[in-house]
């Protein structure tokens, strides 16, 4: 998440929007998350 690709493992979220849209936007990187590990897992 920078110019030279030092913070390529992280995820920025702008704190600029409205707390509701926030929580969903947590909720929704949760939910996809689960999913990533989910799959990730059933490859092993």
């Amino acid at each position: 998440m920078c110019v030279d690709g030092r913070h390529r493992a992280g995820l920025r979220l702008s704190f600029a929007e409205a707390p509701h849209a926030l929580r969903d936007a947590v909720d929704r990187l949760t939910v996809a998350w689960e999913e990533h590990t989910r799959r990730l897992a059933a490859t092993v």
